[in-house]
């Protein structure tokens, strides 16, 4: 079963696939509910996740997920993206 997190400005969105049928169930909470997404991973037997943010992911759920999962990809935030390329342009004569 595969987990998907999508943490935006306003909203954590999360959904829950399965390789056979597809989108299983979704989820939206206003402010991160660690206790609901151990939950889901356990009761759907997640085993991959996908998590993608426009703001900071608190670290226990990126422990937490890097920990119980047998793969997370994550994409990196904007603003991450955006400290990369400067850094790169700096560096370059």
């Amino acid at each position: 079963m595969n987990l998907v997190l999508d943490f935006g400005n306003t909203k954590i969105k999360a959904a829950v696939f399965s390789e056979m049928n597809g989108l299983l169930e979704t989820f939206v909470w206003e402010e991160l509910n660690l206790d609901a997404i151990c939950e889901i991973c356990k009761n759907y037997e997640i085993d991959s996740a996908i998590l993608c943010s426009v703001v900071d992911v608190p670290t226990q759920l990126e422990t937490y997920l890097k920990t119980n999962l047998k793969q997370l990809k994550q994409h990196p935030t904007l603003m991450q993206v955006l400290q990369s390329e400067m850094a790169t342009n700096q560096m370059q004569p």
